[in-house]
C-alpha cells in the first residue's frame, strides 16, 4: 500500500491506497482524494470507521457543491427505547435509510457519502444501487498521536473480552472484528489524533 502523509503531490490519476496525515489536514487530503475519484465516475463513497475514528467530523459538511452527506445513525427511532439485546443493524430504520439513499443518488448531487461504524451491510443488497465501479469504500482509523504506526482501537478488536456487553455497540465490534472492512476498502484514512485527544468511552475495559 502507498502511503501519503501531508504536503504530498495528489496528481491526476493518482489513487493512493492509504493516506496517514494528521487530523488537521485530514479533511483537506480526503477532499483532494474524492475530487479524483469522481472525476473518474464515483458516485457512492460508503466510509466506516469505529466510535471516536472522526468520521461525523469529517463529514458534518458536504466536500461538492450540492454534495451530499448522509449519517446512518440518524435512522435510530427516535423516543424509541432499543432493547438491550438489539444489534446495530436491526435498531436502524432501513427503510427510511434506503429511500434517503434513492432520493439522494436520483439527484443531480455530484456524489453522495455515507457514513456510520456499519455502512455495506446496510447498502450492498439493494438492487438499485449504483454499479460498484462507481462506488467507493472508505475505512477511517485513529492512529496514536505519538505512535502514529499504532491503530487506538487494534488491542480492543482483537479481544472480544474487551467489547462492550451490550448487543447494540458489541455487534458493532463484531462487525469490524470478523469482516474487516478495511480490507475491502478502495482507501484508508489513518488518521493521527491530536495530542491529549480523549478516548471514547467504549474504549474503557468491561
Amino acid at each position: 500500500m502507498t502511503t501519503r502523509n501531508i504536503g504530498d503531490d495528489f496528481s491526476e490519476g493518482s489513487t493512493p491506497r492509504l493516506i496517514r496525515i494528521p487530523s488537521s489536514g485530514l479533511r483537506r487530503a480526503f477532499a483532494r482524494w474524492l475530487s479524483t475519484e469522481c472525476r473518474a465516475g464515483a458516485r457512492l463513497i460508503v466510509l466506516e470507521g469505529l466510535t471516536g475514528s472522526g468520521k461525523t467530523t469529517l463529514t458534518k459538511r458536504p466536500f461538492l457543491v450540492d454534495g451530499k452527506n448522509i449519517e446512518i445513525d440518524q435512522f435510530f427511532p427516535e423516543d424509541t427505547f432499543i432493547p438491550l439485546g438489539t444489534t446495530y443493524l436491526n435498531a436502524i430504520n432501513q427503510q427510511s435509510l434506503h429511500a434517503q439513499l434513492r432520493t439522494a443518488l436520483a439527484s443531480a448531487a455530484p456524489v453522495v457519502v455515507a457514513e456510520g461504524p456499519m455502512v455495506w451491510p446496510l447498502i450492498e443488497l439493494l438492487a438499485d444501487m449504483p454499479p460498484r465501479d462507481h462506488i467507493r469504500r472508505v475505512y477511517l482509523k485513529r492512529m496514536m498521536h505519538l505512535q502514529p504506526d499504532i491503530w487506538v482501537a487494534e488491542d480492543f478488536l482483537n479481544n472480544p473480552k474487551r467489547w462492550p456487553p451490550i448487543g447494540f455497540h458489541r455487534s458493532i465490534w463484531r462487525y469490524h472484528a470478523e469482516h474487516r472492512p478495511w480490507l475491502d476498502a478502495d482507501l484508508v484514512l489513518e488518521r493521527i489524533e491530536a495530542p491529549n485527544e480523549p478516548l471514547p468511552g467504549l474504549f474503557e475495559p468491561y
